[in-house]
């Protein structure tokens, strides 16, 4: 029963401390702050966490161990390149969509923690993106993506979904599900209407 007790104060301080640093910012909110829109005095937040630092540190590695699971998935496995892609990128804008408080407060101030805990979120980072750097390199070796530089296209699918953080709302025109497929094509395709004439690129004058 303690421990029940336990987790769920835990998970309500992590929940409220992302809701706060979402909505009033990082250096603005502060322990008491936290302690009140938790229900707990002020000791019994210090019994979990010693710091704001220790709480926004909860949060991110929370969300980027979601990613790297899902990323390892044994199913993922067996899919096309390109319906990897989109798997990978439904992951981050549903999390997005369920837990936006989280993802938002995860994004906005990863670079706000200090360096020996900064290095173990960038270490997960450099990880998950190097998983989709390899995704990409193998789609290449089998036709279906292009081999053109891995790391950048990589780059670019991660930042693309994960920016979204900065302007999708669940209120908008579409849904998590539509916002990932629609991002996924323009990763694919581009957001240019090509024509048959136009296969050989641009006229530069």
């Amino acid at each position: 029963m303690t421990s029940g007790v336990g987790a769920y104060r835990r998970n309500r301080i992590v929940t409220q401390s992302a809701r706060l640093f979402d909505q009033v910012g990082y250096f603005q909110t502060s322990m008491a702050d936290i302690a009140r829109s938790s229900g707990v005095k002020k000791p019994t937040l210090y019994h979990y966490f010693r710091s704001k630092d220790q709480i926004l540190f909860v949060i991110l590695d929370e969300i980027i161990d979601v990613l790297l699971t899902q990323q390892s998935l044994p199913e993922r496995q067996d899919l096309s390149g390109p319906d990897a892609l989109l798997a990978l990128i439904t992951d981050i804008i549903t999390l997005l969509d369920t837990h936006p408080s989280y993802v938002r407060a995860a994004f906005e101030h990863y670079r706000d923690l200090p360096p020996e805990l900064g290095q173990v979120i960038q270490k997960k980072r450099d990880t998950y993106v190097e998983g989709i750097e390899t995704l990409i390199s193998k789609a290449a070796d089998a036709g279906e993506l292009s081999p053109e530089y891995p790391r950048v296209s990589a780059l670019a699918v991660f930042g693309m979904a994960t920016w979204a953080y900065s302007w999708y709302r669940s209120d908008g025109p579409l849904n998590a599900e539509q916002l990932a497929r629609r991002l996924w094509t323009i990763f694919l395709r581009g957001v240019e209407t090509r024509h048959p004439e136009d296969e050989s690129g641009p006229t530069v004058p």
